[in-house]
């Protein structure tokens, strides 16, 4: 497992929506990464650079978050789905 500082999991933070109008929020719980998804909560497991391991229904995958040229978080891509990008607040 790949420790990630706690004081990097904010940069992680926010809305992701697909075209398709399928949306994800990332959020930080007691200095730990929670994904919601369909109303439940699933807790994310640092694995790698950017990627993080859930369990949805005894089935485990890898979400990786990607970046832009300037190092910023801007997209979610989970497996075979359409990747998930960032809102901007405005």
């Amino acid at each position: 497992m790949v420790r990630r500082p706690t004081n990097r999991l904010p940069e992680y933070v926010g809305n992701y929506k697909a075209h398709a109008g399928i949306g994800m929020t990332v959020e930080v719980e007691e200095g730990k990464l929670m994904l919601t998804m369909n109303k439940a909560k699933i807790p994310l497991r640092s694995v790698e650079e950017d990627g993080f391991a859930l369990n949805v229904g005894g089935n485990e995958n890898v979400l990786r978050f990607t970046r832009d040229s300037q190092g910023n978080l801007n997209r979610i891509n989970l497996g075979g789905m359409m990747p998930l990008i960032k809102e901007i607040a405005v």
